[in-house]
């Protein structure tokens, strides 16, 4: 089988991850299931969450995501933030199944490999979708405990809000203060440890780069481009810069999108002008913030440093030898030609601007930045991203996404 053959033929990630919902359950009608809702001492029928499962057009836009979001958080209200994991044995294999209370299992281990965490898809009880949570496993530690409480104030102070849709939701913080070797996973065992209970994503970069298709679509790479340096350039203006931009740390969700309607746009707005941004088939979450720090405690080479060490994921071989796509099964000339040198101009107009700017405090830089990778990304071709509000366009989001730095991630 040729090197173009295997590509074709690598595995769908997001098919095997996706949180659906069985068709025996979607056929009922409203009153034959409800969810309770605690909080609000009232009952929301099938049909909700018929909609959400149902239309995938929809599923993962990010009013559905909070909604979705708010029917967990009712399923997890008798977990309290110091459970600890109970490991049970698995009738058929020497493997441990874990879980809390009899209301949540983590299921299998996913994501690329990492020494500071593991991530489970994780079961909830009695709840319709199959895979409805994903679990992070890290021992306590001050990185560790500054990367949960700020997936949690990004969940509550940007999320929910309605000012970004480039970040995963965070359901639950959960601190294990009891030292235990009872079968544990490896990096948890014996220590004390901190479980993230968050939203569920279809895959990282990493998986979305062996899919079938992904690199053959120019208009689709470009998106996704902008998407993520869209979510790194939100996050630099909430008051910090990442660290860790790999792309393991990038994580979609797949929507299903007719390439050919050209007619919606996400609206943007970004110290204070107005700029718009086709959708296309994958929404881009920046994630895994361990290794962050604040924004005032950093060096302008910590901010442009964000901005470049992915490129190599999206250069084809043949442009430079030392793209991350050398890793995997994927033919010499994908991305294409013209795709590469994109990202080859790009990232020598962020050296030079940092080059000519990199004494300047860094607010300051982090506007020259920004202007910088805008005037980058309205030179993309068919319109993919605009300060022109192109005409007769649907816009998917009613409140637009806010990039500046009057909103701070305290």
């Amino acid at each position: 089988m040729n090197s173009y053959d295997s590509y074709k033929t690598a595995s769908n990630l997001s098919k095997q991850l996706s949180n659906t919902m069985d068709s025996k359950y979607i056929s009922k009608k409203s009153k034959d299931i409800y969810i309770k809702n605690n909080k609000k001492n009232k009952y929301i029928g099938i049909r909700n969450i018929k909609k959400y499962f149902e239309n995938k057009n929809i599923k993962y836009n990010l009013e559905n995501r909070i909604f979705y979001y708010n029917n967990i958080n009712d399923k997890l209200l008798n977990i309290s933030d110091n459970e600890c994991l109970n490991s049970v044995k698995s009738y058929n294999t020497n493997s441990y199944n874990y879980i809390i209370k009899n209301i949540i299992s983590l299921e299998k281990r996913i994501g690329s490999s990492s020494k500071y965490g593991y991530i489970y898809i994780t079961k909830i009880k009695n709840e319709l979708g199959k895979y409805p949570i994903a679990a992070k496993l890290m021992v306590q530690d001050f990185k560790n405990t500054n990367e949960s409480e700020l997936n949690k104030k990004i969940t509550d102070i940007i999320i929910n809000k309605k000012l970004s849709k480039h970040f995963i939701l965070t359901y639950k913080v959960i601190n294990c203060n009891n030292v235990s070797n009872n079968n544990l996973p490896y990096v948890i065992n014996n220590k004390k440890y901190i479980m993230l209970l968050n939203e569920l994503a279809h895959g990282d970069l990493k998986s979305l780069c062996k899919k079938k298709d992904f690199f053959i679509n120019d208009d689709i790479l470009y998106n996704v481009f902008s998407q993520i340096m869209l979510s790194i350039l939100t996050f630099q203006y909430f008051g910090y810069i990442h660290r860790d931009c790999h792309w393991g740390n990038f994580l979609y969700h797949y929507t299903n999108i007719d390439n050919k309607d050209n007619n919606k746009y996400y609206h943007y707005i970004i110290n204070k002008k107005h700029y718009y941004l086709k959708t296309c088939q994958y929404s881009i979450y920046i994630y895994d913030f361990g290794l962050s720090k604040k924004i005032i405690y950093a060096n302008t080479i910590d901010i442009y440093e964000d901005y470049l060490r992915l490129l190599p994921a999206f250069i084809n071989k043949n442009t430079n030898r030392g793209s991350w796509l050398s890793k995997l099964n994927i033919p010499p000339n994908l991305p294409s030609d013209d795709f590469s040198i994109f990202i080859t101009k790009f990232n020598n107009t962020i050296i030079n601007t940092y080059n000519n700017n990199k004494y300047l405090q860094n607010y300051n830089f982090l506007n020259i930045i920004s202007n910088t990778l805008i005037d980058i990304l309205l030179n993309m071709p068919n319109n993919i991203f605009t300060d022109k509000k192109p005409l007769n366009i649907n816009i998917v989001n009613k409140k637009p996404y806010y990039i500046n730095n009057k909103i701070k991630l305290k």
